[in-house]
């Protein structure tokens, strides 16, 4: 994984969050450049015509998460950056609605106030994580390691 490359097409879209379609993967108009993560890893990796870009290519410049398609925050995406890096993730007040976290390693995550309704944590690690007062409301914790998770004020309906 290329997390100095990740973190330039974080910086890209957290600047210029008009840059930044989710839904698209490259488009150029009159107005500029719109692209998701994965078409912004590719333009600032130096991928060539990165509109036919196979699937296979991108692998190969950004990694094998499928990060990109499964996050539709930026919060989301940033948490992800955080997990493919080995980091602790700390985040009070993400917003995470409906982000695919599956498989996610959130051990000792701060999470407090995180809005994760909706959120799919199928397997998800998180042990020891702080999910105080978060909103947990829909979300699939099936197999998720809850071991030690301070949830104190959550919303789990």
């Amino acid at each position: 994984m290329n997390i100095d490359l990740l973190d330039r097409a974080l910086a890209q879209i957290t600047e210029y969050p008009e840059t930044w379609d989710q839904s698209v993967w490259w488009n150029v108009d009159d107005c500029g450049s719109t692209g998701c993560l994965a078409g912004w890893v590719c333009e600032l990796g130096g991928a060539e015509n990165h509109r036919g870009t196979t699937a296979g290519a991108l692998l190969e410049i950004a990694g094998d998460h499928p990060m990109w398609a499964a996050s539709n925050t930026l919060d989301a995406l940033r948490l992800w950056r955080n997990v493919l890096a080995g980091e602790r993730v700390d985040m009070p007040g993400a917003d995470l609605t409906e982000a695919n976290l599956d498989g996610a390693d959130l051990y000792d995550a701060y999470l407090a106030g995180a809005n994760l309704r909706g959120a799919i944590l199928t397997e998800a690690e998180l042990a020891g994580a702080d999910l105080t007062g978060a909103d947990l409301s829909g979300a699939n914790l099936v197999g998720a390691d809850l071991d030690g998770a301070d949830l104190e004020g959550a919303e789990l309906t």
